[in-house]
């Protein structure tokens, strides 16, 4: 296990549209799966509100950023956004890297080729 010094984490909720939820769910959790085949994918969860199954959540930890990087850049990753895109209310997505913080416009730098291999957002 990676001590957790530059390790990269992408945190994601949304609201799924009623009826939509189980499939939403089921989706993030294949893309989960996936994701933890990577060797440099330390873990990958898929978390439902106990309180409400249509708040979902994915939470991922990267041994760096250039990691994280590298999935935002994927076809699985695209899958997430489209995911987003159905949310009957504005996700929420965050990335952070050592005491940086990101939002989406960390995918906009990352998929236009504009952030540095494992720089950390910096």
């Amino acid at each position: 296990m990676h001590n957790g010094d530059a390790m990269a984490h992408l945190a994601l909720s949304l609201l799924a549209p009623r009826g939509q939820a189980a499939e939403i769910a089921e989706a993030l959790r294949s893309l989960s799966r996936r994701a933890q085949l990577d060797r440099n994918c330390e873990s990958s969860e898929v978390y439902a509100s106990v309180e409400d199954e249509s708040r979902l959540s994915l939470q991922q930890e990267w041994v760096e950023e250039a990691d994280l990087a590298r999935y935002v850049r994927s076809d699985d990753f695209t899958t997430v956004l489209a995911l987003l895109d159905l949310a009957t209310a504005p996700p929420a997505l965050e990335f952070r890297c050592a005491d940086q913080k990101r939002g989406l416009d960390y995918v906009a730098e990352v998929r236009g080729g504009r952030s540095p291999p494992g720089s950390c957002f910096g």
